[in-house]
């Protein structure tokens, strides 16, 4: 989602949450006018605070299931960064051919990797990027494979472990790519608020105090915790951005460098 639909999010749903809060005011006073003051303040106060207790529950747990999932997809970026590097100096220390065979290999890797974060989320694009990902893997294992073949046995293991922790990076990067907050929760989260929202509204009506202001701010302030709840689940668009940076100082370190002749 790009900037201005964040602040659409955040605009829409405050503004669903004080007409909310409105229509809860609007409700007691319909279905109690005439009617004496009985307690119903009261009642209607522990209504109120039940409702705001679960609504704050449900956007801890749905805000720190979100960051979680934001720190993952930032670490992986790091990690992925790093293995690459590990493998890139590892195969300068192997004999030519295979040295300049696979820092032209890695070299492609590290392009087509470049531009997972500029592709789009949908599972064909993403599955079109792994399987590119795949190939590219299988050629460089091959020369790895042919390099290695009578190398001491330490040079080996260092070398095919870096490789493996390389190959692995992809698919932990798109399973944290498609590891995002279920689409219920969040629904469920709206939907939790609204209810609470009307229900202040028709608490404090009983009690005959508005509190306009201070009951429209923490709705607002309701509202824009659930859009940061979504901006950290977006993990490449709107105001809230998975940094690219250790990927790219990377990259432009290893392809700044002279190819191996």
């Amino acid at each position: 989602m790009d900037d201005l639909w964040t602040l659409a999010i955040a605009a829409i749903m405050a503004t669903a949450f004080v007409l909310s809060l409105a229509g809860g005011w609007r409700l007691y006073q319909t279905l109690n006018r005439g009617r004496p003051d009985d307690g119903a303040s009261t009642g209607a106060g522990y209504l109120v605070g039940a409702s705001l207790g679960l609504m704050s529950l449900l956007i801890g747990f749905s805000l720190a299931l979100s960051l979680d999932r934001y720190e993952a997809r930032r670490r992986l970026v790091g990690e992925e960064a790093s293995a690459i590097q590990t493998v890139w100096l590892r195969d300068l220390l192997l004999d030519e051919p295979y040295r300049g065979q696979l820092d032209a290999l890695l070299r492609d890797y590290i392009r087509e990797r470049r531009t997972l974060p500029q592709l789009s989320l949908d599972a064909r694009t993403l599955d079109a990027e792994d399987k590119r990902t795949e190939a590219l893997q299988a050629r460089i294992w091959q020369a790895t494979a042919a390099a290695l073949k009578g190398s001491d046995p330490r040079m080996t293991t260092t070398v095919l472990q870096a490789t493996n922790d390389m190959f692995d990076l992809p698919a932990a990067r798109r399973a944290a790519l498609d590891a995002q907050v279920p689409g219920p929760v969040l629904m469920t989260l709206v939907l939790v608020g609204l209810i609470a929202a009307a229900l202040t509204g028709y608490g404090l009506a009983a009690s005959r105090r508005r509190h306009l202001v201070a009951s429209s701010g923490l709705f607002v302030a309701a509202a824009l915790i659930i859009t940061l709840i979504i901006e950290l689940d977006e993990p490449r668009t709107g105001l809230i951005r998975v940094s690219q940076a250790p990927f790219e100082r990377t990259a432009a370190t290893i392809l700044g460098m002279p190819p191996v002749k």
